[in-house]
């Protein structure tokens, strides 16, 4: 079930916040640099995931590193969804897929940022939007879709 709300993603009161990153541990615009402002533990681990990446000549696209937050709420579910700098609408549809088998055992609530890796990912909204809607469109895991008012 999806949900379009204007509102703060931070202040939606979902249990998972997700948003995209990038694989070379930079959080340095969007919603990942509010969250490595927020919750700089979120960014230390990313970071650190990366070089290990990186150390080991591992490619993380497709996959979500989930982190939790120094108050356990609400989780951050990082989407390694970035190739280079171009949203890989294959490892986005991945992540999204991790994130809602999540939820769904655990019951909980997902936040998603309106237009996410659309922004300097340069992916196109309508291609994600379709992505989001044929995995939570048509599910009782609730998907609120968070934009900011204007």
């Amino acid at each position: 079930m999806i949900e379009i709300i204007k509102c703060d993603i931070f202040k939606s009161n979902a249990d998972v916040i997700c948003h995209q990153v990038n694989t070379f541990g930079i959080m340095g615009a969007g919603i990942a640099a509010q969250i490595k402002k927020l919750y700089p533990e979120v960014y230390e681990v990313y970071k650190e995931k990366c070089l290990d990446y990186q150390k080991h000549g591992l490619n993380p696209i497709g996959n979500v590193l989930f982190c939790n937050t120094k108050y356990f709420y609400p989780l951050i579910a990082n989407f390694f969804s970035q190739d280079d700098m171009t949203t890989n609408y294959n490892a986005m549809k991945n992540c999204l897929k991790i994130v809602h088998a999540y939820c769904k055992i655990n019951k909980q609530t997902v936040a998603i940022p309106y237009g996410i890796g659309c922004g300097i990912a340069r992916g196109d909204w309508d291609t994600v939007y379709g992505i989001i809607d044929e995995i939570f469109g048509k599910d009782d895991v609730k998907c609120l879709i968070c934009q900011l008012e204007q």
